[in-house]
């Protein structure tokens, strides 16, 4: 039985994730996997103020590479199909007695007197079945990011408003920081404004409030262009330096994966044996599915519904020649028995990185290792997150939550069994 997109997510949370527990061990924050993250000698992304270049990794099993940031947005024909321009400002509740939505406000930190203000009249009507509520722009304005985030990760729940229930995320960026990575003709003032909307939501900086940020901009067009800023990626171009001195048959050994990944032997093989080339792109050493759509975004022809490719279709796809939209179509136990197995660190290339919240109950991301501290994923269902290549240490930091969420890693049974190495070593 085919398992619709919609629905993975909820299965992996509630049945996948608790057999993990009993299959895969927890590590502890002092595990030198995640506790070293970020130290000397880390992939990372660019920090403010540094000069774009090229950056080398520890040589390990995975050979030498060298890597540099590229950023990644979405073409405006896609920001037009996602009609994120005529998205309401106005939220959705659902009807109920005013007593409750007074409840509901007051649970999202609001004062008595910003409820009477909010369910006045001039500020609330009914269509359909929900209660509609438009608060002052003023008053959203001056909403500081802890109360703003309160707010709005009571009013999520709901599931109706868009970008409550989905904002931008954002990752470690603010507005005026992914202004800085590509030329773009915001003026500092406004961008310090979309600075002062943005709040913490699971360790990320997201923004809601995107339209009043339109109602700042005068042209339709500045509108998409503020929607591709706030939509830009940061991803990571790998490359493998190649010399004499390479041993060829430990990059063998790794990049195939124990013969999982055996199509780019012959590659590797020529690259190495060819003058005058000293570097081959890592792109070039990945499975078919991953080589296909690295750095690209889903399309609409990949949805299941309304639903579209995750972190766990990505992952779970990483190997397979032909992508499936089914990542759990046999019974839980048969599925990890059959096809994954028990592993704890060193990784290898291929290996599955999965985080779930403390209780083990709702998983929260998936990744793929490749090397170093490098993973492959895709954040989200929307088709305006591609494919990408990020540090590991930037999805922890997103999903990790400073040691109180688990993390569970494991393996392809027709993957290698040889020895892998350390993220951070």
């Amino acid at each position: 039985m085919k398992i619709p997109v919609a629905l993975r997510a909820v299965f992996f949370s509630l049945v996948l994730v608790p057999v993990l527990g009993a299959f895969f061990p927890l590590f502890s924050q002092d595990d030198p996997l995640i506790s070293s993250l970020g130290g000397e000698g880390g992939v990372r992304f660019n920090a403010e103020g540094d000069t774009p270049s090229v950056r080398t990794v520890p040589t390990g099993p995975w050979g030498d590479l060298e890597y540099y940031e590229t950023i990644l947005e979405p073409p405006i024909r896609m920001i037009v199909a996602a009609g994120y321009l005529a998205e309401p400002r106005d939220w959705a509740l659902s009807i109920r007695p005013p007593g409750a939505v007074a409840d509901l406000l007051r649970e999202g930190g609001l004062e008595p007197s910003e409820i009477e203000i909010l369910l006045s009249p001039s500020c609330t009507s009914v269509r359909g079945d929900q209660l509609r509520i438009l608060p002052p722009a003023d008053w959203i304005w001056k909403l500081d990011s802890g109360r703003r985030g309160r707010l709005y990760e009571v009013l999520s729940k709901e599931g109706i408003n868009r970008f409550i229930a989905h904002p931008f995320t954002l990752g470690n960026d603010i507005p005026s920081s992914l202004a800085k990575l590509r030329a773009n003709r915001f003026s500092p003032e406004f961008l310090a404004r979309a600075d002062s909307l943005t709040y913490k939501r699971g360790g990320e900086n997201v923004i809601t409030d995107i339209q009043l940020l339109y109602e700042l901009l005068p042209t339709v067009e500045q509108r998409f262009e503020l929607s591709q800023l706030l939509l830009r990626t940061r991803s990571l171009i790998v490359r493998m330096r190649i010399s004499p001195n390479s041993n060829l048959a430990k990059l063998r050994e790794y990049w195939s994966a124990g013969f999982k990944n055996k199509d780019i032997l012959p590659l590797l093989e020529s690259v190495s044996r060819t003058p005058g080339v000293d570097r081959l792109d890592v792109v070039h050493l990945l499975p078919a599915t991953p080589r296909k759509y690295i750095y690209t975004y889903a399309t609409e022809d990949m949805a299941v519904g309304s639903e579209f490719p995750d972190c766990y279709w990505t992952s779970f796809n990483f190997f397979e020649a032909n992508e499936a939209n089914r990542n759990l179509d046999s019974p839980t136990s048969q599925y990890i028995g059959s096809r994954w197995r028990q592993v704890q660190p060193p990784l290898r290339f291929g290996d599955l990185i999965v985080f779930s919240n403390p209780e083990g109950t709702e998983a929260l991301h998936a990744c793929t290792y490749v090397a170093a501290d490098i993973v492959y994923t895709k954040n989200g269902l929307s088709l305006l997150r591609p494919f990408v290549l990020e540090p590991f240490s930037v999805v922890a930091q997103s999903y990790w939550n400073g040691g109180k969420n688990r993390v569970f890693y494991y393996r392809h049974r027709d993957a290698h069994t040889g020895n892998g190495a350390n993220i951070a070593d």
